[in-house]
């Protein structure tokens, strides 16, 4: 009797996760030179606190892949003092639990993270959130390897008015046969909370109208010349362990047969 022994062979495919989170809002997207995805989170002061203006619990997830860690939250974010209101609403995002997503195009839904295989395909993450109900779409790019986009603050006029994130990515094959991403950039609105409860007014009616007028005609005078400014910042650093984030090695796996 001849025996045949049939040997299985299991593919171990390994994945890498980045998650900003529900605290985090994705607004830097890099490509490394050897391919690998990074992924920048912020925690702007217009978001990321729970009811009554409490400091949300950092849940984001990041992982040590090939050529370092795959996301980061900006410096110096968490640390920042924040003014709510006693009755503040939540401001937090609602993210699914795992990353099957093949796009993130709704209207109130943005890149909450991504996991990438070693075979170069990806699976999202997408998070809802209400602040995003009024945001609009303010470009596409292709980001490719060695190459980085970078939100964030808007500013006008010195005051920080809105915020620039990642509502969406598309991974696609360019003509020359490597592997790019296509960052859907959204802006929403992003104003934090006013130092003062309240304030104390003294108006002079017709002098304050005369002055607002003349603001306006002024304004009308001068449309185009003022644009939006986008702060970048530095480059992609590891996270630390201040920055209460999680830094799991190989998180996520898939098995083939």
């Amino acid at each position: 009797m001849i025996q045949k022994l049939v040997v299985l062979s299991i593919f171990v495919q390994l994945s890498y996760c980045a998650s900003c989170g529900s605290a985090g809002i994705p607004f830097r997207f890099e490509v490394l030179p050897e391919g690998q995805p990074v992924l920048g989170c912020a925690l702007p002061t217009c978001f990321g606190t729970e009811s009554g203006g409490r400091f949300a619990s950092q849940d984001s997830l990041f992982n040590m892949g090939p050529e370092g860690v795959d996301g980061f939250f900006r410096e110096g974010d968490i640390q920042q003092e924040r003014i709510r209101y006693e009755d503040a609403p939540p401001h937090l995002a609602d993210c699914q639990t795992g990353f099957t997503s093949r796009t993130c195009n709704a209207a109130n839904s943005w890149i909450g993270g991504f996991t990438w295989y070693s075979d170069g395909s990806i699976g999202l993450q997408c998070c809802t959130y209400d602040g995003l109900r009024f945001s609009t779409e303010v470009g596409r790019l292709l980001v490719k390897a060695g190459e980085v986009y970078s939100g964030g603050e808007v500013i006008r006029d010195g005051r920080q008015t809105g915020f620039d994130l990642i509502g969406n990515l598309k991974q696609i094959t360019t003509n020359d046969g490597t592997i790019a991403y296509e960052v859907t950039v959204r802006r929403m609105s992003c104003i934090p909370d006013p130092v003062e409860i309240s304030n104390s007014v003294a108006m002079d009616p017709p002098t304050d109208i005369n002055r607002i007028l003349d603001k306006v005609s002024e304004a009308q005078t001068n449309i185009g010349s003022q644009s939006d400014q986008v702060l970048s910042t530095n480059p992609a650093q590891a996270p630390r362990i201040d920055q209460m984030v999680q830094l799991l090695p190989l998180f996520c796996s898939n098995s083939f047969l």
